[in-house]
């Protein structure tokens, strides 16, 4: 053995170990990033929907372009009970998303784009090595790795992600419970040509659920001219990974009269079964499990792939804030507080959904199908069920670390007093319609930078991994102001560098500050009046107040994120390996 030290080791490169890889390479994070089998081709589809969280993670670390070059963008999804469509369900999910839809995409093409990715910030992927073990102690883990040649190789980091599947060693090794069930039946799915008589009666850039007593079928069209086709096995019990053909495929079809199709050429097949399981905990001591590792549940709606890129996308700017030493470990538990609620409320809904599709009873069945013709024409339900499906309804309202600061009734009497700053009831009216502290923050175009240029909101979140700190200068404020704000900016800028990036925007262009020209920014973060957002670096508001305030500001960061609180050694709360 040899001994060496990286900051973190990533067991598993699938999306979650890929993208926490890539986030923890943008915040300058030394990492290693292992897996026990070769690379996937891109033939092999398994997961296949990527939604607009993912999809904008993935701007901010400047790898979505190949992504959106090779999906296929999706703006419906179609449900068929015995041939008649009982629900329809748009997936564009509105402007103040930069990137308003769900890309189909094979996994074994995203695992690519990650992994180019990666070698342009000089990371490569070590396999075939496998974790042997791994053991912890106050300031560290250490873990056995088996090198391709057969040698044992001994390393040390600060931290071990496990993000290596449903059967992950790393969960199995911490003696994590996996709780949940199998769900019943057995499934194949396959990407292929079909061949159609019109193919208009199958739009493509939709998906389509054809459903019949038990059994259920669904199918949609890839960017390369092949369908995505799933279908459930239920008399063909036999069948398995090594047997399964084109020909089961067709007989899964063939329940369903009103497909019309032909298939032909399949680039490739497989059986799978459905499970629902989450870890019992997500950390012990200094080692998280993301992905698979930490939660499986069926593929109705696509959100294995995108949950498992959530956990990344949460984790990782925690974690960089820690190794660096910027933040107290504590901020690490809120890995768990924050992410184990979503990954149960998928479960559930997941298993609602699949109990839903394979329905037997025909007094069930009608009552499903006369439920969803009748509400899903309702505005209210086709906004949940759009959220639902695209992955966009999830925050992190209930986190212990975000936080609002608005003035108390005593607060604006003492600031009219003492001539602080202060917003009139309409300016704090508006201030409420904005987006809380746990939301997902929209994105806004037309913001000027000083040297003239454009941005975004979104695209200026794509830094090192920093929090952003937006103070916005309301309708018409004071020139001293104006100046007290600016003066904000350059102390947050000097105390807190490689945390927080802060810009102050105004309505009307000023020297040296960005511009919010057509006042979008201003009008949907409600600011009348002066106020302040800090944008985590996983995109969901942490923090807001009105006015813009810096000991608030200062207090959140201390008491909430644990900023300017690093320790050397953290001690194993969460117990040992």
């Amino acid at each position: 053995m040899r001994p060496s030290h990286s900051q973190v080791l990533i067991v598993g490169a699938g999306p979650a170990g890929l993208t926490l890889a890539l986030e923890l390479r943008r915040a300058g994070v030394g990492i290693r990033i292992i897996d026990k089998a070769p690379q996937r081709p891109d033939s092999e589809s398994r997961a296949i929907g990527l939604h607009p969280p993912s999809i904008e993670a993935f701007a901010r670390n400047k790898t979505a372009a190949p992504f959106l070059d090779a999906g296929m963008a999706l703006r419906a999804a179609n449900f068929y009970s015995s041939g008649e469509r009982v629900l329809r369900i748009g997936l564009e999910c509105g402007k103040d998303r930069p990137y308003p839809f769900s890309l189909l995409v094979q996994q074994g093409k995203s695992e690519r784009f990650l992994i180019e990715r990666l070698r342009e910030l000089g990371v490569e992927i070590e396999r075939p090595v496998p974790l042997e073990a791994f053991a912890q102690t106050v300031d560290g883990a250490t873990a056995v790795l088996r090198r391709a040649d057969g040698r044992l190789e001994e390393a040390r980091f600060d931290y071990i992600a496990g993000c290596d599947g449903a059967h992950s060693l790393v969960r199995q090794s911490l003696g994590v419970g996996f709780d949940g069930r199998s769900l019943e039946g057995r499934f194949a799915t396959g990407d292929l040509a079909i061949d159609f008589p019109d193919e208009t009666r199958w739009p493509e850039q939709e998906i389509h659920t054809l459903l019949r007593a038990g059994r259920f079928a669904i199918f949609g069209k890839l960017r390369d001219g092949n369908w995505r086709v799933v279908v459930d096995l239920t008399d063909r019990p036999n069948v398995t990974a090594d047997s399964v053909a084109v020909a089961d495929l067709r007989n899964g079809l063939a329940a369903f009269p009103e497909f019309d199709g032909v298939l032909r050429d399949p680039q490739w097949i497989s059986v799978f079964r459905v499970s629902s399981r989450v870890a019992e905990t997500l950390r012990k001591g200094r080692v998280f499990l993301l992905g698979d590792a930490a939660h499986i549940h069926s593929p109705e709606s696509g959100q294995g792939m995108n949950a498992g890129v959530q956990d990344a996308i949460n984790l990782a700017w925690k974690l960089a804030a820690v190794v660096k030493g910027v933040a107290s470990p504590e901020l690490l538990d809120s890995y768990e507080d924050e992410r184990l609620p979503i990954m149960r409320a998928i479960v559930r809904e997941t298993e609602l959904a699949q109990r839903a599709i394979s329905l037997e009873s025909p007094t069930r069945i009608a009552l499903r199908d006369l439920a969803a013709e009748s509400l899903g024409r309702l505005r209210p339900i086709q906004n949940v069920l759009t959220a639902a499906f695209t992955a966009t309804a999830f925050h992190y309202r209930d986190s212990t670390i975000v936080d609002d600061r608005q003035q108390s009734s005593a607060d604006y009497l003492g600031a009219i007093i003492s001539g602080g700053p202060f917003p009139n009831c309409d300016q704090r009216r508006a201030f409420r319609t904005a987006p809380a502290p746990g939301d997902w923050a929209p994105d806004a175009a037309g913001l000027v930078l000083p040297d003239g240029s454009e941005t975004s909101l979104h695209r200026l979140m794509a830094n090192d991994l920093s929090a952003i700190v937006v103070i916005l200068g309301g309708v018409d404020p004071k020139p001293s102001d104006l100046v007290r704000l600016a003066e904000l900016v350059a102390r947050l800028k000097v105390d807190h560098e490689g945390f927080l990036e802060p810009f102050l925007v105004t309505r009307e262009a000023t020297p040296g500050v960005l511009h919010d020209k057509d006042g979008a920014l201003h009008k949907r973060y409600g600011a009348k009046y002066e106020c302040l957002f800090l944008i985590r670096p996983d995109g969901f508001i942490g923090f807001r107040s009105q006015p813009a305030l810096e000991s608030p500001l200062r207090r959140y960061l201390a008491d909430k994120l644990r900023i300017g609180q690093s320790v050397r050694a953290e001690p194993l709360a969460h117990g040992p390996a």
